[in-house]
């Protein structure tokens, strides 16, 4: 397996009890509940099925630790079981829980770069690189605007999009990358 690195970033504009939340509750769907393994029909009874889906929960809330760290105006979220293939609908799902815009960004074998933004559930930019096309992906570059405007920066964006050169991006995703840790 290649290596991978994925990590989500959000304005610190938001309460943090709130962010852990709703990051808490990104997989609140897949949680083991009583009535669930009973349903089961395996012949454990309550009192059994009350420990076993404690035990559950307790093992899933271990393996999806998040950590949050803060770099100026940001949150920078990382968790090991964000990937290159799960950090845009755990992006997407985050940006509905907490109401805010969501940048998410994966590199894999530290050449294939997935980045967007999500908003509200609705993706403003995305960036996939030409690497991305190994993995069955297309390579895109939409919405460099919402980018510039969600990391506040200072730059010329006369014709922004066009003229957007691959490396000029990647240069600027780094800077980015490097500065807010």
């Amino acid at each position: 397996m290649g290596r991978n690195y994925a990590r989500m970033i959000v304005r610190n504009s938001i309460d943090l009890i709130m962010l852990e939340s709703a990051l808490n509750g990104l997989d609140s769907n897949y949680k083991p509940t009583e009535q669930f393994i009973q349903s089961l029909d395996i012949g454990i009874e309550a009192k059994k099925a009350k420990s076993l889906c404690d035990l559950a929960n307790l093992f899933l809330k271990v393996s999806k630790e998040f950590t949050i760290k803060s770099v100026k105006e940001y949150y920078i979220i990382n968790c090991e079981r964000l990937s290159f293939e799960t950090i845009e609908e755990a992006a997407k799902r985050l940006s509905i829980g907490i109401e805010k815009d969501v940048f998410y960004i994966s590199y894999f074998e530290n050449t294939a770069i997935v980045s967007g933004i999500y908003s509200h559930g609705e993706g403003t930019y995305t960036y996939k690189n030409d690497e991305c096309e190994i993995y069955g992906m297309n390579s895109e570059l939409e919405g460099i605007e919402n980018l510039i405007n969600f990391f506040d920066i200072k730059m010329d964006r006369t014709n922004i999009e066009e003229n957007m050169t691959p490396d000029l991006y990647e240069t600027m995703i780094d800077k980015i990358v490097k500065c807010i840790g």
